[in-house]
């Protein structure tokens, strides 16, 4: 997931990545900086949630 970041940082020259996760793999993805947005939602009748990393600017 971090080389799959790094990579869509640099082809896209993105500063923002948002996924559809399944909801149990929530703490994963909190880990690698995402954060939750919205409601839970099913896909294929699987939770899910919106989720969004952003790169951090100071």
């Amino acid at each position: 997931m971090e080389y799959s970041i790094t990579e869509t940082k640099k082809r896209f020259n993105s500063s923002v990545i948002v996924i559809g996760a399944q909801c149990y793999l929530d703490k994963f993805y909190q880990n690698l900086g995402f954060v939750p947005e919205g409601e839970m939602y099913l896909e294929d009748n699987i939770p899910h949630m919106t989720m969004r990393w952003s790169l951090k600017k100071f």
